[in-house]
């Protein structure tokens, strides 16, 4: 399963994605038809979930980070 993520914290980018360890997980914001996408709405406009969404994604979920 290919996992976009959204997230321009570095440390908490790390945690989910070790948390995500035995998935192909790729930080960034350039959706490319990976399968699901965590974005972080505590750093992205909302309106990002109804861009993918039109792109083609079909499943977002989004979350609220953490400052650390």
């Amino acid at each position: 399963m290919k996992i976009l993520l959204i997230e321009s914290n570095l440390i908490l980018a790390s945690r989910v994605k070790n948390s995500l360890s035995g998935y192909d997980v790729r930080v960034g914001k350039d959706w490319q038809g990976e399968d699901v996408v965590f974005v972080n709405v505590e750093a992205n406009p909302p309106e990002i979930i109804r861009e993918l969404k039109e792109k083609g994604a079909k499943r977002v979920i989004a979350y609220c980070g953490t400052k650390t």
